[in-house]
């Protein structure tokens, strides 16, 4: 009996010891490393510009090549033919209304739409034959015949416009620029970026807008170019700043 006694006592001491100073094997708690918070709150506070807007990009259905495009944006829903006649409606079920249409000469295959206003828009979009490729960018006002301005580039691969204001910022293969999207007149324009032994300026991200710079990044691509390249710009008169 009298080590029956001993033996228990024994066992709660070594516990207490063991979870108070915790496992060998278990891990420690983390202590934050003031370099990284620090650096951590830079990035979030490196912000860009306020106010921003996209165009939304409607999306193709999947069945066959003349599947119909579309596009919830808010409350309301764009559809676009793949001949370009866009339409809307506030839910699923109500009737679509018309907005305008494109008249594409062969198959829409990318769009891009951002409402200016009540009713305007600008529209960005991508056409093909399966041999060629033509890109456009356009004003339409709701219900008209024709554009109000309308601009063609015979390069493909549009990237969603970025709104500032009443300018868009614009890329396709081996071009930047900034529009205005009320008159179309282009405030400045980079061309000819495409390199085609390096892939270079093939196809660019959404540009990115500060205050004081604007950032066209340019999308890797695998196998050929692992790591982006990036333009940086003056947001007024579109000059390389480095």
């Amino acid at each position: 009996m009298s080590r029956t006694k001993l033996f228990f006592p024994g066992i709660w001491i070594v516990l207490l010891v063991f979870y108070s100073c915790g496992s060998p094997s278990a891990p420690r708690p983390h202590k934050k490393n003031k370099t990284q918070d620090s650096a951590g709150k830079h990035r979030a506070s490196v912000s860009q510009k306020p106010g921003l807007r996209y165009a939304v990009r409607l999306e193709k259905g999947d069945r066959t090549q003349f599947d119909d495009f579309f596009a919830r944006d808010g409350s309301r829903i764009y559809y676009s033919t793949y001949k370009g006649r866009i339409s809307y409606s506030d839910t699923l079920k109500s009737m679509q209304h018309f907005l305008f249409d494109l008249k594409a000469e062969f198959m829409v295959d990318r769009i891009f739409i951002y409402q200016t206003d009540a009713d305007h828009y600008f529209v960005v979009w991508q056409e093909t034959d399966h041999e060629g490729v033509k890109s456009y960018m356009a004003g339409f006002r709701e219900g008209a015949a024709k554009p109000d301005w309308k601009k063609t580039a015979r390069f493909p691969n549009p990237a969603k416009p970025v709104i500032d204001s009443t300018f868009a910022y614009y890329s396709m293969l081996g071009i930047v620029g900034k529009i205005s999207v009320v008159s179309g007149k282009t405030e400045w324009e980079h061309d000819s970026l495409f390199n085609p032994y390096k892939h270079m300026y093939q196809e660019f991200s959404p540009a990115q807008v500060y205050p004081d710079k604007i950032l066209f990044i340019d999308r890797p691509i695998a196998g050929r170019r692992p790591r982006p390249d990036t333009l940086i710009l003056e947001p007024r008169t579109g000059k390389s700043i480095r």
